[in-house]
């Protein structure tokens, strides 16, 4: 095969890869830009990747995080809900940072890390899929600052048009939480957020913000209940 012929089917590969890519941009373009968090100058391959809200629910394990305290409903982790060294990788932390402390009731002590946020720090976890069957989420957190101090707890989510959009799920006082691991409350998920696609499944991320003067804040084992028994 000569030199020419080789390198054509290669660029002819190429197109066949990048001319859907650049067709998803463009749609997305006409909408009005790429989502929140991307970038008018980032290259096209990147902005066509982040136009679609949907991604697959990943695989839940059931666990039973929460019966010392009487809840026994089912949970599933969300990934990297433990805020394990991959975190890092998997998190958006404006501000927030893992630090080498481990909540002692988890079901997950080999991952001695849990999330430090001080006040106006944030950050946002890895995205997850909520359904109808998917009612409320738990955590579990310790109030480390000023008494005053409050933990924000959002989800942010897009909608059909690639909009992003937060809602809050309840924010967190010093009567919820002191200065030993508990479980926060459990925070109801909203059922709007379900309508969104044909699927019923709406990628979710939950995002966590230390407000007040003098707060501060650890979180560990992030998860969400799949059946809303207990």
């Amino acid at each position: 095969m000569s030199s020419v012929l080789h390198r054509s089917r290669r660029v002819i590969a190429c197109l066949a890869v990048l001319t859907p890519l650049v067709a998803a941009s463009a749609a997305q373009a006409d909408r009005g830009g790429v989502p929140h968090g991307g970038d008018g100058d980032a290259p096209m391959m990147m902005q066509a990747a982040m136009i679609t809200p949907h991604v697959p629910c990943n695989d839940r394990t059931i666990e039973h995080p929460f019966t010392a305290w009487d809840d026994n409903a089912d949970y599933f982790l969300i990934k990297q809900g433990n805020l394990a060294g991959d975190a890092i990788y998997d998190w958006n932390f404006g501000g927030g940072e893992l630090v080498a402390e481990n909540n002692p009731d988890s079901l997950h002590p080999e991952e001695a890390s849990s999330l430090s946020l001080g006040e106006g720090d944030s950050a946002q976890s890895p995205t997850t899929c909520v359904t109808v069957n998917d009612p409320t989420m738990r955590f579990f957190v310790r109030n480390t600052g000023a008494e005053t101090g409050t933990l924000n707890v959002e989800a942010v989510y897009l909608d059909e048009n690639y909009e992003e959009h937060t809602y809050s799920l309840g924010t967190l006082t010093s009567e919820d939480a002191g200065d030993e691991w508990t479980p926060s409350p459990v925070l109801e998920l909203a059922a709007p957020l379900v309508e969104l696609l044909d699927d019923n499944e709406t990628p979710v991320t939950f995002r966590f913000t230390a407000a007040g003067e003098g707060s501060s804040w650890l979180v560990d084992d992030v998860y969400v209940d799949p059946y809303g028994k207990g």
